[in-house]
């Protein structure tokens, strides 16, 4: 993804709800679609604008849905397709 795609797609983050910017962030941070990140709630929160609670509350929805799993410092993204749905509907 060129840079400026990704600078707008950040720009756009400011008028989604925290599960949104939560959704979009993750969605940001894939590298050649890969579902698997090593990232840390807290990375999560500062690229996403967010408290750390906001991303940890977001996340636990997503692991509810069954969107991603998480454990200690790794994230991963189970269904890319529902995760874009929440960046573009919250």
């Amino acid at each position: 993804m060129a840079l400026s795609d990704q600078v707008g797609r950040l720009q756009n983050f400011r008028v989604l709800s925290p599960v949104g910017r939560t959704a979009a962030a993750l969605r940001t941070m894939q590298k050649n679609g890969e579902s698997k990140l090593n990232i840390t709630q807290s990375q999560v929160s500062v690229v996403a604008g967010i408290s750390r609670l906001q991303a940890h509350r977001a996340l636990t929805i997503f692991k509810t849905l069954g969107i991603v799993s998480m454990s200690y410092g790794c994230i991963e993204i189970k269904d890319v397709r529902r995760l874009k749905d929440l960046e573009t509907r919250m």
